[in-house]
């Protein structure tokens, strides 16, 4: 054997050993997968899914990347992933407070704009004469009902809830201001 093949056997061997090695070194970033997965856990807990929603799904789709690529033994990759979707978890967790704040002011503030018009409508519908009056009475009964859910949210902490609810009562009292006006203009 020449000292050239006998070189080319060596720096064979010696690559081989060295993905070898590398291969036997490398392995999952399983504490950062942990720590993304519990910072996304956090966030659910803490509100994310109704006050930051989005972010929450970007750590979830993240963290859904960072252990396809520990399927693929990608694992440099998967903590890289790991790490983000931990950071975007942090940062839906930081957002929820401000959110949460934001929806509750909107919902007092609609609720505060809505309650002399509801009353004006109420008002009016006990009024209401003649065939249509049933109809209206009913249609008054329910707008209550949407009302009171809606109050209950936001008694309750449940801003989102009460937004929805406050947007149904709002359809509702037009709707119900239109049967009102029907009425009074098929007295007539």
């Amino acid at each position: 054997m020449s000292s050239i093949e006998v070189r080319q056997k060596l720096a064979l061997g010696l690559t081989l050993g060295s993905l070898v090695f590398t291969m036997a070194c490398a392995k999952p970033p399983t504490q950062e997968l942990t720590e993304a997965e519990n910072s996304i856990n956090t966030a659910i807990q803490a509100g994310a899914e109704e006050y930051a929603g989005d972010e929450l799904k970007a750590a979830q789709d993240t963290l859904a990347d960072a252990n396809a690529k520990v399927e693929s033994k990608d694992f440099k990759g998967a903590k890289v992933s790991a790490l983000e979707a931990k950071a975007q978890a942090d940062a839906a967790t930081s957002l929820i407070e401000t959110n949460k704040q934001a929806a509750k002011t909107q919902a007092e503030e609609q609720a505060n704009v809505m309650k002399p018009e509801l009353e004006a409508v109420q008002a009016a519908a006990a009024k209401v004469k003649g065939k249509a009056a049933d109809q209206v009475k009913a249609d008054a009964a329910a707008l209550n009902d949407q009302w009171a859910a809606a109050q209950s949210d936001l008694e309750g902490g449940q801003y989102k809830a009460a937004l929805e609810k406050l947007a149904d009562a709002q359809a509702k009292l037009d709707a119900l201001k239109a049967s009102i006006e029907s009425a009074k203009g098929s007295k007539k």
